[in-house]
C-alpha cells in the first residue's frame, strides 16, 4: 500500500518505522511540522519525525498551514504519488476533510487511549490523573470533531503502579505502531468495518496547562504520587523548597526558596505519631539514602525518589538532600506561596 503519513513528535516515530520498513508498504511522502527554534539559542530545530525520515531517505514536506492553496497542493501530491491512504500520528494541524477522504483506503488516525475515554491533547497524562488502571491505543476515522471519528481498532495495556507518563508514551508509541500495521492489513484485505463511538462515555482530556503543574501536597498520598507520575518528566510537577517552614520556624533571610520539580514519587506509610507535620513537610531526609519522606494532606506520606532543582540535572533523594543541605523540618509549598516567600 502507497501511504503518505503525517506526524510530529516522538511518539509518531515507532509507527512511520514499521511502515517504512515494511515491505507491504511504501511510504510516498512524510508531512510534519516545520522547524521551530529551541534552545537557549533559539535555532531552528527539526521535529523527531523530520530527523527519523530523513534517515530514512523518505520525501518530506513541511506546510505551514493546510488551508487554501496549500490543502489542494496536497491534494494533487496525493493523486501524482498514487497514495492509497494517509496515516495521522499527532500530526498537530487541522487536516481538511478534502484531504483525509481523497485516498482510495482513507485516513488512519492513531490515537493514545482507549476512545471515547480522553478525547484531546493530553490523554496519557488525563489517564494517570484520573487513576485509570487502563489504557490503551486506537486507530479510528478522522471527521469534524476532536477525536470523534469512528473506531477502527483498539488495544489496551495495564497502567503499571509506579509508571510515568513519559514511560507509558514510550510503550504507547510502540504498541500504537503495531495497532497501525493490523489495521493497515485489515483495511488492504477488506476485513475491517468502522465502528461509531459509544455515546455518553466522553471524556475529554485537556491540554496541560501551569496550573495543573503546581504541586500541592494537601491532597492524598495517592494524589500527589499520581500528579508527580502524570507530569514526569515534562513539564513537571513543581514546587517551592522552603527551610524551616514545616518545623514553625522562620526560614533564615538567606535561604530563598528553591523551586524543584518532582520526577517520581509513590505513596507511602501513614505519617510516624511523634512526626505529625503540616502537608508538604519532609518527615525523614536521609543523605546516605536515596528518597526523601513527605507527609501529605490525609496523614500519609509519599516518597520522593527523584527530582530536580531548577537549572539543574535530575538526581535522587540523597543527592538532593547533600547538595542542599535538606533537613527535617524543611518544607515542599505550592507554587502559589512564591510571591510570599520571595
Amino acid at each position: 500500500m502507497r501511504i503518505v503519513f503525517m506526524g510530529t513528535p516522538e511518539f509518531a516515530v515507532p509507527t512511520l518505522n514499521r511502515i517504512a520498513g515494511s515491505v507491504d508498504h511504501a511510504v510516498v511522502a512524510v508531512y510534519t511540522r516545520p522547524d521551530r527554534p529551541a534552545g537557549r539559542a533559539l535555532r531552528l530545530r527539526p521535529s523527531p519525525v523530520k530527523e527519523a525520515a530523513l534517515r530514512l531517505g523518505l520525501r518530506i514536506e513541511q506546510p505551514e498551514r493546510l488551508r487554501g492553496p496549500a490543502a489542494e497542493d496536497m491534494v494533487l501530491d496525493l493523486t501524482s504519488h498514487g497514495a492509497e491512504a494517509i496515516v495521522v500520528v499527532a500530526y498537530g494541524l487541522i487536516i481538511p476533510q478534502r484531504i483525509f477522504d481523497a485516498p482510495p483506503y482513507g485516513t488512519v488516525n492513531l490515537h493514545p487511549s482507549l476512545l471515547p475515554r480522553h478525547r484531546g491533547a493530553a490523554p496519557i497524562e488525563r489517564a494517570i490523573l484520573a487513576g485509570d488502571a487502563r489504557t490503551g491505543v486506537t486507530t479510528m476515522r478522522i471527521d469534524a470533531g476532536i477525536d470523534t471519528g469512528a473506531i477502527l481498532e483498539q488495544q489496551d495495556v495495564p497502567i503499571l503502579p509506579h509508571e510515568t507518563s513519559g514511560e507509558l508514551r514510550t510503550r504507547l508509541a510502540e504498541l500504537g505502531a503495531e495497532l497501525v500495521m493490523s489495521t493497515l492489513a485489515a483495511l488492504g484485505a477488506g476485513h475491517l468495518v468502522a465502528r461509531p463511538q459509544t455515546s455518553g462515555e466522553e471524556t475529554y482530556a485537556e491540554k496541560v496547562g501551569k496550573a495543573d503543574c503546581a504541586l500541592d501536597f494537601s491532597g492524598s498520598a495517592e494524589q500527589v504520587a499520581r500528579i508527580v507520575r502524570a507530569l514526569s518528566p515534562e513539564p513537571g510537577a513543581c514546587c517551592l523548597l522552603v527551610r524551616g517552614a514545616g518545623a514553625g520556624t522562620a526560614p533564615a533571610a538567606s535561604a530563598r526558596p528553591l523551586r524543584v520539580k518532582l520526577l517520581r514519587a509513590t505513596a507511602g506509610a501513614p505519617v510516624p505519631p511523634a512526626g505529625a507535620a503540616l502537608p508538604g513537610t519532609i518527615v525523614r531526609a536521609d543523605s546516605k539514602g536515596s528518597d526523601l519522606v513527605v507527609a501529605c494532606g490525609d496523614g500519609r506520606t509519599v516518597v520522593v525518589t527523584a527530582l530536580q532543582p531548577e537549572g539543574k540535572r535530575p538526581q535522587d533523594g540523597g543527592s538532593f538532600v547533600r547538595g542542599y543541605r535538606v533537613g527535617r523540618g524543611d518544607q515542599f509549598v505550592s507554587l502559589a506561596s512564591e510571591a510570599s516567600h520571595a
